[in-house]
């Protein structure tokens, strides 16, 4: 919703009906006349606007008007020098890998040995 003084004239505004499809605007005329009535821009008031304005017009006669302190620049990140961390990636990549033994399936002492055992037993 708009104000009064927030309303602009017609003719600020031009408008290219050769891309709208004739019954697409014959819809539009009929919504647009269907919820037509009287405006009068005038019955509405902004309060809020209102009293901001009034506030700050009565801070200018006192003279109570704060000076702002300028924003805090915020806090830069470490520029990480690119060509060392691919550096560093690439001696990681070229270093050969760990070889571990996998675990042998039966164990000594293992719950499957001690199963694999009592079943040899029953059979």
């Amino acid at each position: 919703m708009y104000y009064n003084d927030e309303i602009r004239s017609v003719n600020e505004f031009q408008t290219n009906i050769s891309e709208v499809a004739p019954k697409e605007l014959e819809l539009a005329k009929t919504f647009v006349e269907a919820i037509a009535g009287p405006f009068a821009p005038d019955e509405f008031k902004d309060s809020y606007r209102e009293s901001v304005q009034k506030l700050v017009s009565s801070k200018l006669e006192r003279e109570q008007v704060a000076v702002s302190n300028p924003a805090p620049q915020p806090a830069t990140a470490p520029v990480v020098n690119i060509l060392d961390a691919l550096k560093k990636s690439l001696e990681i990549a070229k270093k050969p890998a760990k070889t571990e033994v996998p675990p042998s399936r039966r164990a000594p002492g293992k719950v499957t040995e001690l199963k694999s055992k009592a079943q040899r037993r029953k059979g």
